[in-house]
């Protein structure tokens, strides 16, 4: 959980052009394998790869993936139909040609001459790399796009993201028009349609929007960062694809048991974890037949309807006594059990299927 967190809007993220910068398979969990922990009322599922089954204490290693609803479109966060400019410290403005004077003037612009517009590909190292750069420095389109140009360093320090991105052959790239400064190669701006401002937004989501908006004006930031977050607050509802999608960016919130309630940090909520309900008959048979209920006879297992929940894997195991068994499953000592239960809301029209592991 605190090598590989997960995003609460991994989910949304996986619609972005460029991957890899966000989690590879959002939708991916794990339920333990094993037939006697399948055949219960209740059965569980986690995000976490190596969590341990509460009542095995074997590895949850069975591969699940939820399925899209069928209403889900393309798109992430902002109108696929807006077009935008993105200034050199990342400030995101919808395009307009009042807006391009107004940059021309703060960058002392006075005339055409001065101007050159490039077109260069973006794809997942040059995101990267992004990121990095707007942590610490003031210009960072202008040195992810020209690594030479001079350093506008307003931090003391430098942090470098680890490159353990796997770009894969024809991954896709996203082309940026870009509008500089002849005289010293400084990006004025660049001309952008949604799917690189989507790109751009989902930094917000590691999550640190929450950073942002829980510090205000109390904590100075170094490079050019917030002002993704400032755009995101500016910009009308209209350039946004809904209310929700704005809020992801704004008010994000945890994955589900990633908060820290003995030491609550005000405002920081958890988003609600999916349930399913097999409405007729026993997990294992769910499995054996194909992801289908018990229509036609009843569970031979005895079992009507069984939940399956998020587990939380920072609850204490749960370990019956020695010599005492649940479906052919033996415990060795009782310890007291008293996990914290999820907050759950059964999404219509969800499901999951089995999924084969690489």
């Amino acid at each position: 959980m605190l090598l590989n967190p997960r995003s609460a809007a991994a989910i949304q993220c996986e619609f972005l052009k460029i991957k890899g910068l966000h989690e590879p398979k959002p939708r991916s969990f794990y339920t333990c394998s094993r037939e006697g922990c399948l055949v219960q009322s209740t059965c569980y599922y986690t995000y976490s790869l190596k969590c341990l089954c509460h009542l095995c204490n074997k590895l949850m290693d069975k591969s699940l993936h939820w399925l899209a609803k069928t209403s889900e479109e393309g798109g992430t966060f902002v109108d696929d139909k807006g077009n935008f400019m993105i200034t050199d410290d990342l400030r995101v403005i919808p395009t307009s040609l009042l807006k391009g004077l107004s940059i021309f003037k703060e960058m002392q612009i006075k005339e055409a001459s001065m101007l050159e517009e490039r077109v260069i590909d973006f794809g997942t190292k040059e995101a990267l790399n992004l990121l990095g750069k707007s942590l610490v420095f003031k210009n960072a389109l202008t040195l992810v796009c020209f690594p030479d140009a001079p350093l506008h360093e307003t931090a003391g320090f430098s942090l470098p993201i680890k490159e353990q991105i796997i770009v894969n052959e024809g991954e896709k790239e996203i082309n940026l028009k870009l509008v500089l400064n002849k005289e010293n190669n400084n990006i004025l701006y660049a001309e952008v349609g949604e799917d690189f401002i989507n790109l751009l937004f989902s930094f917000l989501t590691f999550p640190l929007g929450s950073v942002f908006r829980l510090s205000s004006n109390n904590i100075s930031f170094g490079g050019c960062i917030k002002n993704l977050y400032s755009s995101a607050e500016s910009m009308g509802l209209e350039c946004f694809k809904s209310e929700i999608c704005r809020n992801m960016l704004l008010n994000p919130m945890l994955s589900t048991f990633y908060g820290c309630n003995k030491y609550h940090i005000p405002q920081l909520e958890e988003i609600t974890s999916k349930k399913l309900i097999v409405s007729k008959g026993c997990l294992k048979c769910f499995f054996d037949s194909g992801y289908k209920s018990c229509e036609s006879a009843p569970c031979q297992h005895g079992i009507e309807q069984v939940e399956v929940i998020e587990w939380n894997p920072k609850s204490p195991k749960i370990i019956m006594s020695k010599g005492s068994s649940q479906h052919g499953i033996e415990k060795e000592e009782v310890i007291e059990w008293n996990p914290k239960p999820a907050k759950i809301m059964a999404d219509v029209g969800e499901a999951f299927v089995v999924c084969s592991r690489k």
